[in-house]
């Protein structure tokens, strides 16, 4: 068959790719029809093949989430990360949304979990 004879019995293709000598017709109102001509002669008539995706390697698995291991001022995405159950802003926080441990440098008294701030350092009252 010629390819005005596939067009006249099809219609025109909804896509048309030019790869070589071959031209390939696509119809998605048919089906997925697909039809291959070499030198304006079909050569293949058939449904579309879907197309396949790459795959580049294995994607590793997501490692379960710790569940209350994080102590306060630890970087956290959920509630369940912190011994606390508090995760504020990414941070494993206290009660009053505290976040710094004794030891660690703060700024005010409500930054202290477990205290004071006293001469920037959190300490226990």
């Amino acid at each position: 068959m010629s390819a005005p004879q596939v067009k006249d019995l099809l219609g025109a293709p909804d896509l048309r790719e030019l790869k070589g000598e071959k031209e390939t017709w696509h119809y998605s109102q048919e089906g997925g029809l697909q039809t291959v001509f070499e030198s304006g002669k079909l050569v293949e008539f058939g449904r579309d093949e879907p197309q396949k995706q790459m795959v580049i390697g294995t994607p590793a698995p997501t490692p379960p989430l710790p569940v209350h291991i994080l102590k306060i001022g630890d970087e956290c995405h959920k509630d369940v990360e912190c011994q606390s159950d508090n995760c504020h802003f990414h941070l494993c926080s206290g009660k009053n949304n505290c976040s710094v441990p004794v030891g660690k440098t703060c700024g005010t008294d409500s930054d202290c979990c477990e205290g004071r701030c006293d001469f920037q350092k959190c300490r226990i009252r």
